[in-house]
């Protein structure tokens, strides 16, 4: 499955969600979590709903609160496949592939 979005500035809510091995949520991980992002997408931020977390929103970098973090990426205008990839030192890392048309 592929999430095709318009590619005038068009914004997906991604939620991340750390997980242990047998794929059960992990409530108590606060894991600092990376984005990075290739293809006609851009990053806005991410938050990890912690309101004593004052580290940039802006930022490729944010720890996950209570076992979830949400990115916020926007189209660019062109059109392609959006590759968004999460990765931590201490965790398995992820990828969705969105589409922008």
């Amino acid at each position: 499955d592929r999430v095709v979005l318009p590619k005038e500035r068009a914004t997906a809510h991604l939620t991340v969600e750390v997980v242990d091995e047998q794929d059960v949520p992990v409530k108590l991980g606060d894991s600092e979590i990376t984005c990075t992002i290739d293809g006609p997408a851009e990053l806005l931020g991410l938050e990890g709903s912690d309101n004593a977390d004052m580290s940039d929103y802006t930022d490729n970098r944010h720890r996950a609160c209570r076992g979830r973090l949400l990115a916020y990426v926007r189209t660019t205008g062109e059109t392609g496949d959006i590759r968004v990839r999460f990765s931590s030192p201490l965790l398995r890392g992820a990828e969705v592939v969105l589409e922008a048309e």
